[in-house]
């Protein structure tokens, strides 16, 4: 199950697990793609460990893993209370 985080402008879509036993959440980036119809990778937040890269640069994984890094507390929080929807605090 993946809970919505954030849509940016260029409608790339960020979405998350719910935390795991180990207090860690997937953080999943698609972007739309002309090549590819969806570029996507996974960030496990909070070792930051990328998979899944399929039509990112490298440049543009460094990004997102920096997106993820200055995200971490509110993304974590998220996934600890099922959701930005859900959230009491965030």
């Amino acid at each position: 199950m993946f809970y919505p985080y954030c849509t940016v402008n260029d409608l790339t879509e960020i979405v998350h697990t719910p935390l795991n036993s180990a207090g860690q959440t997937l953080v999943h980036i698609e972007e739309p793609s002309d090549i590819y119809c969806f570029k996507t990778m996974d960030c496990l937040i909070s070792t930051y460990v990328v998979s899944n890269v399929i039509g990112f640069t490298p440049d543009e994984v460094a990004y997102w893993v920096d997106f993820c890094r200055h995200n971490a507390g509110i993304l974590l929080n998220c996934a600890k209370q099922g959701g930005i929807a859900n959230a009491d605090y965030i």
